[in-house]
């Protein structure tokens, strides 16, 4: 979308400043707080999504991730999802458990992300900030829907991108 509107190749840090701008401005706006937990809120935001990789758990086609992705897990999983799986996606693994696989280190990623993007925030707003922390065991589920809509990561990234606005304007509005 942003390369149709303006021309320009689509940058991941550039698109993640723009992500986390209105997303920590948001944030702040609805739940409050003292007048520093905004710009923090918009750090640990970029921070959430800078920091911790989720692409090899993006794709939610058993064939084409065993085939093509390259890494089948990121810093945040291969620590304990093959051990928790019984190894790496293969040939042999039937399309329900590369699926699980891939579920499971979304979601364990989302967690980690949103815990990063609202800890400004959980010293003023404990219950908020738990909840909306929680709401990212969502992401794999999110991402597995996406994806089913047209075989794309980018659909996944808005299915998630609009979860994650309507679950900060209902838990801090």
């Amino acid at each position: 979308m942003f390369s149709i509107l303006t021309g320009l190749k689509q940058k991941t840090q550039l698109m993640r400043a723009i992500w986390s701008v209105p997303t920590g401005l948001l944030i702040y706006f609805l739940a409050g707080g003292p007048w520093y937990i905004a710009p923090l809120l918009v750090v640990s935001v970029f921070a959430s999504m800078a920091l911790y990789g989720h692409g090899a758990h993006m794709v939610y086609d058993a064939k084409q991730f065993i085939a093509f992705s390259k890494n089948k897990t990121e810093l945040l999983t291969e620590w304990w999802l093959p051990q928790a799986f019984g190894g790496i996606p293969d040939t042999t693994w039937p399309h329900w458990k590369v699926t699980a696989y891939n579920l499971a280190g979304m979601s364990f990623i989302g967690l980690v992300r949103n815990t990063t993007a609202i800890l400004p925030l959980s010293a003023v707003n404990e219950w908020g900030a738990l909840i909306y922390a929680l709401t990212g065991l969502l992401h794999g589920p999110l991402y597995w829907l996406g994806y089913r809509i047209n075989g794309k990561g980018e659909t996944s990234e808005v299915v998630v991108g609009a979860f994650t606005w309507a679950s900060i304007v209902l838990i801090f509005g």
